[in-house]
């Protein structure tokens, strides 16, 4: 008879090991860098490590999952790893238990970025209610010569706190018939979405943009600039539905070209949803590469917009 196995917030004493091992993946001071990323959120957000889950059997930690949260209201599931052999029934226990505490906080959805590789994770999500809501295409760019869109010319305007709401209103216009994600819209308020954005990378507002094009805004430019390794990343770029099919997009993205290249980057980065073939073929043409791909799964939950 097999010794039983007990499902359980990790001990204080473990979470060095338990984290270790669900971050296993990360280098120790990506791991680190994760962990300290929590304790800047606000008081009513789950705690860092309230959700760090661990299986113990015989006093020693089998296996470990990780809720992790983000700004925004969101958070990350680190899948279930073992320690040993994987265990189908020990995994699920961990992602349920990782969820509930997740939905008792204020987190408005719960997100797992998956390999393609990993065959063993979605059927667990899919069971614990997550679905899966895009493939995720991650590109890049190396700054280098190229030929700036010039038509149209909209006007590009810096981010600063008075534009904050104008910001928000032009975002939430950019998501009526987007591509990307569509899923996931709504699911949060765009104070939240917009607080998600600013804890990407190393906030610079010299890189955030509201476009204007006729005396009218028209599109959000939304850039994270990546200190450590010299890289940007386009988190957000979205053009209202009446601006839309005018050259808009390729002007916007050679915008966001100049600033990587005016920062001296090494590379410029973004993931765009597989489903949205639009984009796709306008970043193919602006220079980029698919590097590598990943699976989203989510689990929204009541306290959502």
């Amino acid at each position: 008879m097999s010794a039983p196995t007990e499902i359980l917030v990790c001990p204080p004493p473990l979470r060095a090991e338990a984290i270790k091992l669900v971050l296993r993946d990360l280098t120790p001071e990506q791991q680190v860098a994760t962990v300290a990323s929590t304790a800047r959120l606000p008081e009513k957000s789950l705690d860092g490590l309230d959700a760090l889950f661990v299986a113990i059997c015989q006093r020693q930690i089998t296996a470990a999952v990780w809720a992790q949260p983000q700004p925004g209201r969101t958070a990350t599931l680190w899948p279930p790893q073992f320690a040993g052999e994987s265990d189908t029934d020990v995994a699920s226990e961990l992602i349920e238990a990782a969820t509930r505490r997740t939905g008792e906080s204020d987190a408005a959805m719960l997100q797992a970025v998956i390999e393609p590789t990993d065959t063993f994770t979605p059927n667990l999500l899919l069971s614990a209610g997550f679905a899966h809501v895009a493939k995720l295409l991650y590109l890049e760019w190396l700054p280098k010569h190229f030929e700036r869109s010039m038509r149209p010319v909209p006007q590009f305007e810096p981010y600063h706190s008075g534009l904050r709401e104008s910001l928000k209103q032009v975002i939430g216009q950019t998501y009526i018939g987007s591509l990307d994600c569509p899923k996931l819209d709504h699911l949060r308020s765009l104070d939240d979405v917009l607080e998600g954005y600013q804890a990407t990378g190393d906030f610079d507002p010299t890189m955030w943009m509201l476009v204007r094009a006729e005396g009218h805004d028209v599109g959000a430019l939304l850039l994270a600039w990546f200190a450590q390794t010299q890289q940007a990343e386009l988190i957000y770029m979205g053009i209202v539905p009446a601006a839309r099919g005018q050259g808009m997009g390729a002007a916007l993205l050679s915008q966001a070209q100049a600033l990587a290249i005016e920062r001296r980057a090494e590379k410029l980065l973004l993931a765009v949803d597989a489903a949205n073939i639009p984009a796709r073929k306008l970043y193919q043409r602006a220079g980029f590469r698919e590097w590598s791909q990943r699976n989203v799964y989510m689990r929204a939950f009541s306290g959502g917009v």
